[in-house]
């Protein structure tokens, strides 16, 4: 009983947070949020991810495991996103890597999403909001232009409104899951307490980290 207290507590403090950050963004007179609803998401999702995958890493230094989570995507949101948006839209399951790819990595670091150059196409992104169409619609267009080096333009949309009703039905799905199967509970609680746990300072392997750590 206490393990499905502890999960049930975990998952309505996620869907509270998430209402609560994105709330605003989505607010009808407000111009903006396709970004920073994308973001918001996209990391959710790889938080959840390591939640139901629990991955076991080791310290590379000392050859034990270590009692922190360095979430991999491979092995963790992509997992997450073909198995429980998966199951609220069958779309998921064929864009999980490309979605990632496109949608959260270059938001992180660059504050858009990226393009992708593949077998002379171009794969790009759009992000809209307030329609009820066109989520995970995938559109072709040939490209005539001389200089360009892609043949063929490739374009994957999400609505915004979509992707927040769909990840709310995956907590859904993936709370099912929880308070069902043993493993997966487990793998809930012990990457929560990891997550929570204070990161040891030499898993950052930059140096100007170390630097100022020094300097405290």
């Amino acid at each position: 009983m206490e393990t499905k207290y502890k999960i049930k507590g975990l998952f309505a403090k996620i869907r509270d947070d998430l209402q609560t950050e994105i709330t605003p963004c989505l607010n009808r007179g407000n111009r903006g949020g396709y970004f920073s609803v994308t973001l918001i998401v996209f990391s959710l999702i790889e938080y959840l991810g390591t939640l139901y995958k629990n991955p076991i890493e080791k310290d590379e230094k000392n050859k034990r495991r270590t009692y922190y989570t360095k979430t991999q995507i491979q092995k963790t949101a992509i997992p997450y996103i073909q198995k429980y948006l998966g199951r609220v839209r069958q779309e998921y399951k064929i864009y999980s890597g490309l979605l990632y790819a496109l949608y959260r990595h270059s938001l992180v670091h660059y504050f858009h999403p990226t393009e992708i150059l593949f077998d002379n196409k171009k794969i790009t992104w759009k992000v809209i909001k307030g329609s009820k169409k066109d989520h995970l619609l995938c559109t072709k267009q040939k490209t005539n232009y001389s200089k360009v080096k892609f043949t063929e333009q490739i374009t994957l949309a999400i609505n915004i409104d979509i992707l927040i009703q769909d990840l709310f039905s995956s907590l859904d799905e993936f709370e099912k899951d929880a308070l069902k199967f043993k493993k997966i509970s487990t793998n809930i609680i012990r990457a929560d307490k990891k997550l929570n746990n204070p990161r040891p300072a030499f898993s950052f392997t930059q140096k100007y980290i170390i630097h100022d750590l020094e300097n405290l």
